[in-house]
């Protein structure tokens, strides 16, 4: 028997001694060849991805279905290669499979070279592909049913280095002294570059930006990497000698008696200004905000924090009469 007849038969029996299949990543019902197999099935619940043939479908919609991120039809016995999750491949590895072969792609997809052909019958996404300037043409004649994106980054040539960022990244100008050649950087999670990098070594070093994440600037770089990049994500540009809070934090008055005159303040969390801060307070200490995240204070202070407030795509909002002082 093979795995993936295993992991039917393993579903099969889920379903028909419980009647509920609940907390899979992917559920793949290829195996029901008609209506009668999927009788079972009461409810479908916290699952990633649905993969059914694309007769049975529609009934799907006689099933209580909560929580399913994504349902992935697919023709009626084609050979199907499912990849899921944060994967990285190069371009030429799309270029050999057999051409009866349906590739579906569940999650993020990163292509690391320039796509010149794609072998597969046809792919399938649902989530994000990730590929080099120079595949436009391979992937739209072969990429159907999309639930998601596909972004191009900037592709200089062979010799360009590719380096990924995921989490919580800062980059200063010793991370740019540090890489060997041009390097294009892709950010996937958050990302602060410091006040220390030029644009003049920023240029020299990265001839090209994906920026999906949340990206941090400072004003110095606002036009560099606005040139140098591809956007999906948020950017910020933040004022000089800015603290950044990127968490859930509660400033009190005493936090900004013990606060250096003429602070600025970059936010990207969730920020409370609490009940017993003043405007003489704010006046004395706050000379600028940047905001993408969430800024919380009393409703006299809101006329103020807006004056103060130079960079903005996140939210202020009024702290509740009912909220407790801190």
């Amino acid at each position: 028997m093979t795995e993936q007849e295993t992991t039917c038969e393993n579903q099969e029996q889920q379903v028909y001694e419980a009647g509920v299949i609940h907390d899979v990543g992917l559920l793949d019902l290829r195996s029901a060849k008609d209506a009668e197999r999927l009788k079972g099935i009461k409810a479908i619940r916290d699952v990633g991805t649905i993969i059914i043939s694309e007769t049975l479908q529609s009934m799907l919609a006689g099933i209580a279905i909560s929580d399913v991120g994504m349902v992935v039809p697919v023709p009626e016995g084609a050979n199907v290669s499912v990849q899921v999750g944060q994967l990285r491949m190069s371009g030429e590895a799309l270029a050999e499979p057999a051409e009866d072969t349906i590739l579906v792609l569940v999650g993020q997809i990163l292509i690391t070279s320039p796509v010149r052909k794609v072998g597969y019958r046809e792919i399938r996404m649902m989530g994000q592909i990730l590929a080099p300037r120079g595949s436009e043409a391979a992937l739209a004649a072969k990429v159907s049913n999309i639930t998601g994106q596909i972004v191009y980054y900037p592709w200089t040539g062979p010799e360009q280095d590719l380096r990924v960022l995921v989490g919580d990244n800062t980059l200063d100008a010793d991370f740019l002294e540090q890489l060997a050649g041009p390097t294009v950087l892709i950010i996937v999670g958050n990302a602060k570059f410091a006040e220390d990098i030029t644009p003049e070594a920023l240029k020299v070093k990265v001839p090209g930006m994906l920026l999906v994440g949340n990206v941090a600037v400072p004003r110095t770089l606002r036009g560099v990497v606005q040139a140098l990049s591809e956007r999906v994500g948020n950017l910020m540009v933040y004022p000089p000698g800015a603290r950044f809070f990127s968490g859930d934090d509660t400033l009190v008055a005493e936090d900004f008696e013990y606060m250096p005159e003429s602070s600025a303040m970059a936010i990207t969390g969730e920020l409370t200004f609490a009940k017993d801060v003043t405007p003489d307070l704010v006046k004395a200490k706050v000379r600028d905000i940047a905001l993408t995240g969430v800024l919380r204070a009393p409703k006299r202070l809101l006329p103020l924090l807006r004056s103060l407030i130079s960079e903005k795509t996140g939210t202020l909002q009024a702290l509740g009469e009912d909220e407790p002082a801190e």
